[in-house]
């Protein structure tokens, strides 16, 4: 499958040194979450990512908040044919009304994500990735 992983990113009511504390742990849980995910052989998108975007030296604009709902958004529908729900926020919530709204299957547990089956078709040598 290919999951949209879906958690919280945007620390809410924290002064800003607490906010960078916040974020950094989001975003490893994001990553840990997608490299799960990838270990069961299936394809991730991270948007906790996009925090990367943020604090880059050459980024000098302030991207607005809804920039990002609509990248997450084309992501989800033109891409995404599965999400993992990791942990509730506003964006977290507005994700999942979307994908539930295109039958995008979400799923909140590990445990409950299938093996993925090797896929020959894409690139013969990646069925020979060890897990």
């Amino acid at each position: 499958m290919r999951f949209f992983v879906s958690g919280p990113i945007t620390p809410r009511d924290c002064t800003p040194r607490e906010a960078v504390k916040i974020q950094t742990l989001y975003v490893d849980e994001g990553i840990r979450v997608g490299i799960e995910l990838m270990r069961k052989g299936h394809f991730v998108f991270i948007p906790h990512l996009s925090f990367y975007v943020h604090i880059h030296p050459s980024n000098d604009v302030l991207f607005p908040l809804d920039y990002f709902y609509q990248y997450d958004f084309s992501i989800i529908k033109d891409w995404a044919n599965a999400l993992f729900y990791i942990s509730t926020s506003p964006g977290v919530e507005r994700e999942v009304e979307f994908a539930e709204a295109w039958g995008i299957p979400i799923y909140r547990n590990l445990d409950d994500v299938p093996e993925a089956e090797p896929r020959k078709d894409i690139f013969p040598s990646c069925a020979s990735v060890s897990r």
